[in-house]
């Protein structure tokens, strides 16, 4: 079965040679997401939780590009470098 490409305008852009996602073999497969406002192309400003919503906002519209839904997820990691939002992100 070949890999089909995902695409769409209501999650950021793919930077460079990637893409927003792919499926294969009836799996969805995403990387890297930022919570970037696919409105104005920006991070914007706001708590660990404002911007992981973002993040799950934009791999909603991902998912449903793809003829699916988050909660058909099989894992997720959600990762920043201040180590003093661990308990932050683990709630998000």
């Amino acid at each position: 079965m070949p890999k089909q490409t995902i695409k769409t305008e209501h999650a950021p852009a793919a930077i460079g040679p990637y893409s927003q996602a792919v499926v294969s073999k009836g799996l969805l497969f995403t990387s890297g997401q930022l919570p970037i406002d696919p409105a104005t192309g920006k991070i914007p400003g706001g708590s660990i939780e404002e911007l992981a919503h973002m993040v799950f906002r934009n791999l909603e519209a991902i998912a449903k590009a793809a003829g699916s839904h988050t909660g058909r997820y099989l894992a997720s990691a959600l990762g920043r470098s201040a180590s003093s939002d661990a308990a932050t992100r683990r709630s998000a």
